[in-house]
């Protein structure tokens, strides 16, 4: 099961910050993507526990628990790399375009309320599967496409 984007395009964003060069040099691309990428899944994990709170704080049928992906990226990048993107807007706004293109695939006008709350369970449970086959994975297995 593949997002309709890619968890590595931020990895461009990231690497663009001058402050993070000495960790980054320490850090295979692998190490480098992994780490990215777990702390974009941090931030969809974050989204799905606000979500949640607005609905009891039940979880959503279906939905997968979120591994820890914080403390991977922490495990693979450092907590100085780690802890600058934590609460950046720029991986919060990438994590809730991600989550809004996926959402937009069915109009949600034309839904029932249970058409609607499906939906919203299937979008979260290919998010957070995705993240979690990815966590599972680990840096060893993160290694970047080749681009054409």
């Amino acid at each position: 099961m593949t997002f309709p984007f890619s968890l590595r395009s931020l990895a461009l964003s990231l690497l663009l910050v001058g402050s993070t060069a000495p960790v980054l040099a320490e850090m295979t691309p692998a190490q480098r993507e992994f780490a990215d990428s777990m702390i974009l899944c941090n931030s969809h994990a974050l989204l799905l526990h606000m979500y949640t709170q607005g609905a009891d704080g039940k979880p959503l049928p279906g939905v997968p628990k979120p591994v820890d992906y914080k403390e991977l990226a922490y495990q693979t990048a450092g907590k100085e790399y780690v802890g600058q993107w934590l609460e950046s807007n720029t991986v919060r706004d990438k994590a809730v375009a991600q989550l809004s293109e996926l959402l937009n695939t069915k109009p949600y006008n034309g839904l029932s309320e249970k058409e609607r709350d499906d939906h919203m369970a299937a979008t979260w449970t290919k998010i957070i599967n995705t993240c979690n086959e990815y966590a599972a994975a680990g840096p060893a297995k993160a290694e970047p496409k080749k681009r054409k």
